[in-house]
């Protein structure tokens, strides 16, 4: 009996006309759909954990001791009126001249970060845009001398400011934020029409 079996093999052939399972193609397009939607859920939430780490590895930087000495050293020059002109000369100057210019470049960077959607701009302005504003009486001498030799410079820091209630010079006014890539994209669509 088993040379029996063995010798025949059977061959079970079922067609099935594909109107019988209709909802199979609805079951594969709802599951794709949902696949979709799942990755894009999880590119959202990538995306906004990304941001709040950097805005809190900025945070930290922005906190570190010699951006703070830096932050002292421009209320400081401020108060008294220095002449930011006079740089030279000692080193101690010179080390004093560093941190104010690290000061100045951490709060641009935030500013930049901003502009750029790489951290929320309401809560970059909630843990740092008052102080910008307090800070930008003393800020003003730093700016304006370095513009002078690069008019681009700190335009971020400046919109960022003027966004926090602070009066900018004329001279000074970057103009608007520059736009995110969608708003390029989308107006660069409206305009090839």
């Amino acid at each position: 009996m088993t040379a029996l079996l063995a010798a025949a093999p059977v061959q079970v052939s079922v067609e099935m006309p594909p109107e019988a399972f209709p909802w199979i193609d609805v079951v594969t397009v709802a599951a794709a759909l949902f696949a979709i939607v799942l990755s894009a859920v999880a590119l959202r939430q990538a995306s906004t954990l990304t941001r709040r780490s950097t805005l809190s590895d900025l945070h930290a930087r922005l906190m570190s001791e010699d951006a703070a000495e830096g932050r002292r050293l421009i209320y400081e020059s401020g108060r008294r009126g220095d002449d930011v002109t006079a740089i030279g000369g000692s080193c101690d100057i010179k080390r004093d001249w560093d941190r104010i210019n690290y000061a100045i470049t951490l709060w641009n960077t935030l500013a930049q970060f901003a502009d750029h959607g790489m951290v929320e701009r309401r809560k970059a302005k909630i843990l740092w845009g008052d102080t910008v504003a307090e800070a930008w009486p003393s800020l003003l001498p730093f700016i304006e001398y370095r513009r002078q030799r690069r008019p681009d410079k700190w335009s971020s820091l400046i919109r960022f400011a003027k966004e926090n209630g602070v009066q900018v010079p004329a001279l000074l006014d970057p103009g608007p934020r520059p736009s995110s890539v969608w708003t390029r994209l989308l107006s660069r669509r409206q305009t090839s029409r």
